[in-house]
C-alpha cells in the first residue's frame, strides 16, 4: 500500500494556545490550515504517521532513524515516545505516542540494501540490483529522553486532537481508539539528492509495510522576511514565494533546484523535509493543494496538503549520491585532522614518520582492544610497549598528559571517508592520557554510525586525536572566528558542539547556525554561545 497523503507543515511553538498565551492570533491563518490538516489525516485513517524533521539529531553524513530506548541486552526499536512543551512555557500540554518498531525494522533494512531500493530494480531473490542506489548512512538510536523535538510536537498537537496519538496519559486527551503510531526521521547536512532517497526509502519500506500511512514534512520557511528579529534578508521572500508556487502546482521536482546561496540568505529550515517528501511521493500521481502562508514574526509558515494515488508508468529517476566528512552534537564529532597517521604504526614506533604521541597512543589502544583487551590502559599489553618505547621527550609528554585535564576526539578515517569519531567536549576522566584510551575504545566500537572496526582494516586507517582548550562564554560574537574557535550552544539540556576549521563552514554564522540545527534548539529560542580552541 502506497502513502495515502503528505503534509507539509511548520512548526513554530507559538501557535501552540499554552505557549503563546494570545499572540498566536497572530497566525491564524495557519492554525486554521493546521485543523483541516488534522481533519484530512483522519478522514484517511492512519495507522502511521512517519515525520520528518529538520530539530532531530543532526549528522553531517548520515540520517537519524528514532528507535526505542535501549534496553540490557538489545535496542528496542517499538516503544514510547513522548513531547511537552516545558521550554516554551507550556508544561502541562504533553503527548505520550508509540514508535512502530516494524516499520523501522523496514525502513532500516531498505537502507541497508536489504529490503530493495526505491528506484532500483530488485531481483527474485529480494536482493537489490542496483546496490548504488542503495545503503543511505543512517544512524538508529533512541532520541535523549525519548523526548521529541518541537518540529514533530507542534504538529502532533494539532493532529492528535484529530487523530488517536496519546496513549491516555494526557488527561486532555479524548483518544479512545488504540493509538495511530508514530516513526520519526531526521534530516542531515547532506545534499538534496541524498534526502530525495531517503524518501523513496521511507516509499518503499511502507510498500514492504503495507502500513496505512500518512507522512508528515516538518520545516518552516524563511527565517528573514520583513519584521524579523533575525534581520531582513530580500532571499526571505524570494525562497517563500519558490516554495508557494512549488505547493500549489504540485511540481515537486522543483525543489532540488534551490540554490545553496538563496538557502542559506533565506535562513529556511524545512526545505529538506520537504525534499524527503518530494522522494516519498516519487512514484505517485498527486493532488497537491496550499492551505496557508503567512509570515508573522518575520518567519514564514506554509502547509500544503498532497492527496495521492498509485502512477502506473512512473520509473523512479537514477539518483547520485553525496557524502560529506561527518560531525554530531554533543558526543560525536569529526573536526579537521590536527594529527595524521598515512599509515598504522605497531606499538614500537618503527615507522618511517612517526605520528605525534596522543594518535600513537590511539592506536596502541585500538591494538589492545581487538586482542581482547576490555579496557585498555596503562598496564594492557600494546600500550605499556609503547610507554617503553619512549625517548625522554615523548616521556615528559606523557607526563604532561597525566597531569591535566580536558576534553577530546579521537578521529578515525579509511581512506577520505569517516570511520568513527567519539569525543568529549570536558573532561570526564582523571587525566588526559586516560581520556584519550576512554574516547579511542569509544570510536572503535561504540559509534553507533558504523560497525566496530576490525583488524584486517588497519593498514587501512589514518587517526587524529583532538584536544579541547577550556570554553569560554561569548559576550560578543565579533570574537568568533571559525578557523581558530569552535562553538558550544546550550540550551537546557540541550547542546550542540562544532569544532573550528571545518571544510565548507567558513564563517562564525554558519559554525552557529549549525550548531543549533544539530542540538535541536531553534533559532528563536534563548540559548548560551561558548568557544573553545583545539590545542
Amino acid at each position: 500500500m502506497p502513502i495515502l497523503g503528505a503534509f507539509a507543515v511548520p512548526h513554530p511553538p507559538i501557535i501552540v494556545p499554552g505557549v503563546g498565551k494570545g499572540e498566536e492570533l497572530e497566525a491564524r491563518a495557519t492554525i486554521d490550515a493546521f485543523h483541516e490538516v488534522g481533519r484530512r489525516i483522519a478522514a484517511l485513517e492512519p495507522e502511521l504517521l512517519v515525520i520528518v524533521t529538520p530539530h532531530g539529531e543532526l549528522f553531517r553524513d548520515a540520517f537519524h532513524v528514532t528507535v526505542g530506548s535501549e534496553t540490557a541486552d538489545e535496542q528496542a526499536v517499538d516503544g514510547r515516545v513522548w513531547g511537552d512543551f516545558a521550554e516554551f512555557r507550556d508544561p502541562k500540554n504533553r503527548l505520550d505516542c508509540v514508535l512502530d518498531g516494524e516499520f523501522v525494522e523496514a525502513l532500516i533494512a531498505v537502507l541497508d540494501g536489504e529490503g530493495g531500493s526505491p528506484g532500483a530494480a530488485v531481483s527474485d531473490g529480494g536482493d537489490a540490483v542496483d546496490p548504488a542506489d542503495v545503503l543511505l548512512p543512517y544512524v538508529a538510536s533512541p532520541m535523549p529522553g525519548n523526548k521529541l523535538d518541537h518540529g514533530c510536537m507542534v504538529p502532533l498537537h494539532f493532529i492528535s486532537q484529530y487523530v488517536s496519538l496519546d496513549l491516555g496519559l494526557n488527561p486532555d486527551s479524548d483518544a479512545q481508539e488504540p493509538p495511530c503510531k508514530i516513526a520519526r526521521v531526521a534530516v542531515s547536512l547532506m545534499g538534496p539528492e541524498s534526502h530525495l532517497r531517503l524518501g523513496r526509502a521511507i516509499a518503499r519500506a511502507v510498500e514492504v509495510l503495507d502500513r496505512r500511512t500518512v507522512f508528515i514534512a516538518s520545516g518552516d520557511l524563511s527565517h528573514k522576511l520583513e519584521g524579523s528579529h533575525y534581520g531582513f534578508n530580500p532571499a526571505g521572500p524570494v525562497f517563500d514565494r519558490k516554495i508557494v508556487d512549488i505547493f500549489t502546482s504540485g511540481n515537486l521536482r522543483k525543489l532540488l533546484d534551490f540554490d545553496e546561496a538563496l538557502r542559506e540568505d533565506a535562513a529556511e529550515c524545512g526545505l529538506n523535509s520537504f525534499i524527503v517528501m518530494a522522494g516519498a511521493l516519487e512514484d505517485l500521481e498527486i493532488e497537491s493543494e496550499l492551505l496557508s502562508y503567512e509570515g508573522p514574526w518575520g518567519i514564514g509558515y506554509g502547509l500544503a496538503a498532497i492527496m495521492t494515488q498509485p502512477r502506473s508508468d512512473a520509473e523512479a529517476d537514477g539518483v547520485s549520491h553525496h557524502s560529506h566528512t561527518s560531525d554530531h552534537a554533543e558526543a560525536t564529532v569529526a573536526g579537521r585532522a590536527q594529527d595524521t597517521n598515512d599509515e598504522h604504526p605497531s606499538a614500537d614506533g618503527n615507522v618511517s614518520t612517526q605520528p605525534s604521541l596522543p594518535v600513537r597512543l590511539a592506536f596502541a589502544v585500538l591494538d589492545d582492544l581487538l586482542d581482547g583487551t576490555q579496557r585498555p590502559d596503562a598496564h594492557s599489553p600494546m600500550v605499556a610497549k609503547l610507554l617503553a618505547s619512549l625517548n625522554a621527550s615523548d616521556q615528559a609528554f606523557v607526563d604532561k598528559l597525566r597531569s591535566r585535564q580536558a576534553g577530546c576526539f579521537v578521529s578515525l578515517h579509511k581512506g577520505p571517508d569517516l570511520r568513527g569519531c567519539i569525543g568529549t567536549i570536558a573532561a570526564t576522566c582523571d587525566n588526559l592520557f586516560e581520556e584519550i584510551c576512554q574516547n579511542a575504545v569509544s570510536t572503535v566500537s561504540r559509534d553507533p554510525r558504523f560497525p566496530a572496526v576490525r583488524r584486517e582494516e588497519l593498514p587501512q586507517l589514518s587517526c587524529s586525536v583532538d584536544v579541547l582548550g577550556p570554553a569560554e562564554p561569548v559576550t560578543d560574537r565579533s570574537t568568533l572566528d571559525a578557523e581558530r574557535f569552535g562553538v558550544i550552544v546550550t540550551s537546557g539540556y540541550r547542546r550542540g558542539v562544532l569544532l573550528p576549521d571545518l571544510e565548507g563552514v567558513d564563517t562564525p554564522e554558519e559554525q552557529v547556525a549549525i550548531a543549533l540545527q544539530k542540538a535541536g534548539i531553534a533559532p528563536d529560542q534563548p540559548y548560551e554561545l561558548e568557544r573553545f580552541e583545539v590545542i
